[in-house]
This record gives structure tokens, sequence and C-alpha cells, in this order.
């Protein structure tokens, strides 16, 4: 983690111009990347703009973005090249203040790149990466799915599973995989890659199956962020954010490839697994 950057640049706001300006991040990466996805309206104000993102995101961010010069959020940050800054999570305020804000049809804004050389697939069967867990942050308990409770959905032969909850140290995670595997016949596949550092590898790998299902976490604003079908599981109000609420006409405003599946009651996933096994079938005339 890095401290919050200390500018002698001024916040930026519209009665200052348009010249040049620095869009530098903060909170975490699924934040970072649902702002993304207004960088580009942003930008456009601007006869120049800066970008300094978590360095996990980098290469993504310059690939996506040709037109501002992004590096790490960590680098030691020369204020000299700008002339006003604002955090990535407020350019908002400029950009969607309403339904009309948004496109009419939202395209992938992260890129994919061709070689996908992590992505075993073993079969001809559809290819489904999941998670479950978010082991950080603000009401982590009441957005963890315990691994058991997709005991159904895991044993569906249709389906391979691939294993992308990352893990934040202790064998807790291991060991939940592990009894999981052996109690009910059933096989989590490891992605080959580093779920938690190598954002990269972990996109072209989500890219390359058929659909993800996760809890609330970052996995869900990388699938949406590049267009990826992905099932979300939320929890009650009290562990789910505001961005899952901006619906229209049946789809996330952020992430139209995503579907939203409530729980009803705090810490029992009984229904919401139910109601995703259904669609899944349906999804993929299973």
């Amino acid at each position: 983690d890095k401290p919050k950057p200390q500018f002698e640049k001024p916040l930026w706001s519209p009665k200052l111009g348009y010249n040049s300006i620095l869009v530098w991040a903060e909170q975490g990466l699924g934040d970072q990347i649902l702002h993304g996805t207004i960088l580009n309206d942003f930008s456009k104000k601007f006869n120049k703009t800066y970008l300094a993102i978590d360095p996990r995101l980098l290469q993504m961010f310059k690939e996506s973005f040709p037109n501002i010069t992004s590096f790490s959020l960590f680098d030691n940050i020369n204020q000299d090249f700008f002339d006003y800054q604002i955090p990535l999570t407020s350019i908002a305020e400029y950009c969607r203040n309403s339904v009309e804000d948004f496109p009419k049809k939202v395209a992938p804004y992260l890129n994919l790149v061709e070689s996908k050389v992590h992505n075993p697939r073993f079969s001809r069967k559809l290819k489904c990466a999941l998670s479950w867990n978010s082991s950080l942050g603000t009401h982590s308990a009441l957005k963890r799915i315990p691994l058991e409770s997709f005991k159904k959905i895991l044993q569906m032969e249709q389906i391979e599973f691939f294993n992308i909850q990352y893990n934040h140290g202790g064998d807790d995670l291991i060991n939940e995989v592990n009894e999981v595997s052996k109690k009910y016949n059933v096989k989590l596949y490891d992605p080959g890659i580093d779920v938690k550092d190598d954002i990269r590898g972990l996109i072209d790998f989500i890219g390359d199956c058929d659909f993800v299902i996760s809890c609330s976490n970052t996995n869900v604003h990388l699938s949406g962020a590049i267009g990826k079908k992905i099932y979300a599981l939320l929890p009650v109000p009290a562990g789910r954010f505001w961005y899952w609420e901006n619906n229209f006409e049946g789809k996330n405003l952020w992430y139209p490839s995503m579907d939203i599946i409530k729980q009803e009651e705090r810490y029992s996933w009984e229904t919401p697994i139910k109601i995703l096994y259904e669609m899944i079938k349906n999804d993929f005339n299973l």
C-alpha cells in the first residue's frame, strides 16, 4: 500500500480550465477498474491527461488508453508536468450524472491479448472461472460464500471449473478447496497463473472462459470490464456497493454483461445458488 499522494497542484474543478491534468487512483482495484470506464469521456475534455494507476493494472491501461500517459501510482510523481489533479473516483461527477450519460452500447474497455498461453481447456466442456471469497475490505465476511455452497453446481458434468480465488496467505483456502473436492468428488482446476498479482494474465484467462461466477470482489470488475458473462452473487445491502444497484432496462449500467443474483437473508446462500443453478442451465441449454 502507498499513502495518499500529497499534491501542491490544485484539485481540479471546471473553473480552472482544461489544460493538463493528473488523474490518480485511490481505493482498491475494483474501484479503479469501475471508474476506468469513464476515463475516455473525461480525458477528452483536456489538452493532456496523465494517469497514475495501481502497477498491477498499468499494462492494461496503457494498452486500453493510448491517448493517456499512464504510469505507476507507486512512482515518485514529479508535479511539474501537470496543472491540476483529481482522484480517479471523483471523475464520475463530471461525466455520469444521469442514465443518458452512459454509452448506449457499452463496449469492453480493457483489451485482451491474442495469445493465451495460460488457458488450459481439458475437454470440450464449458469453462467457468470461479471465486467465492472477499477476504479484505469492507463487509468481507458478508460477501464470502462457503465453497461447499456450490456443490450442486460444481457437480455439473458439462462444465470445467477453474479456481481464480486469490489467497491472501495461510492454508484456509487450500484446505477448503481440498475438502470440498474430496467430499463431493469434484475438480476445481488451477489456472496456472498468479491470480492476485498477475492481473494481465488473469484478464486473459477470464476472457478465454465461457462465463464467470463470483461473489462481490475484483473478479466481477475484471469480467465486466472485458464484457465477459458474469454471474455476481451479492449479499444483503450491508455488504453491497452502490454500483451494483445501478440497473437500467434489466442490465447494470456499468457492466451490462453481468447478471446479479441477490441474497435474501444474511449469510444464507441457498436461494441465490438455486437461482444460479437454473440460470446456468437455461443460459447454456444444459
